[in-house]
């Protein structure tokens, strides 16, 4: 059985966290019958694979790999490093799991190694957004313990609303 480690990513593995991003998340994709959604998913998920962009704006790109390759992904971003979130508030983006090794609690372990790191790094909460489409996510961060934030929700595109969950530490 292979051995699953968390880890941060190294940078002969951005192509491969990228390739897992697109697979992980290319499920979400409109089937075309709503071109308003259609015409913003693109960007939107050019942004989701845009793992290098990310390795410079103070975020730390955590892996889960087992034997072989990397198998999820969870960007942290320690407190204070965005005005998007309140003061002291660490965040988690882009937790994505490869489709063939779902259902084994590699989201659950980056999630919580991002929790961790917060607490080490002195933040008094952690934020992350969901969508109403990420329905396993949303189940996945309320079972460990996120409380929604209806009133910061926002809607991205036409029918897409993002959630905003909090986890006080």
């Amino acid at each position: 059985m292979p051995t699953t480690t968390l880890r941060e990513a190294r940078p002969a593995e951005l192509d491969d966290v990228r390739a897992l991003l697109a697979a992980a998340y290319v499920q979400y994709q409109p089937d075309g019958n709503n071109p308003a959604f259609r015409e913003r998913w693109d960007p939107y998920f050019e942004e989701v694979c845009d793992v290098r962009g990310r390795a410079s704006d103070g975020s730390t790109l955590r892996v889960a790999t087992d034997d072989e390759r990397v198998i999820g992904t969870a960007t942290y971003y320690p407190p204070d490093s965005g005005d998007e979130w309140p003061p002291r508030w660490a965040a988690v983006r882009l937790v994505g799991v490869h489709p063939d090794a779902r259902g084994k609690g590699i989201g659950r372990a980056l999630t919580e190694e991002c929790i961790r790191r917060a607490r080490l790094d002195g933040a008094v909460a952690v934020g992350l957004y969901t969508s109403t489409i990420m329905t396993t996510a949303q189940a996945l961060y309320e079972r460990i313990g996120f409380a929604r934030e209806p009133e910061h929700d926002s809607e991205i595109i036409p029918g897409l609303l993002l959630l905003r969950y909090r986890y006080d530490l």
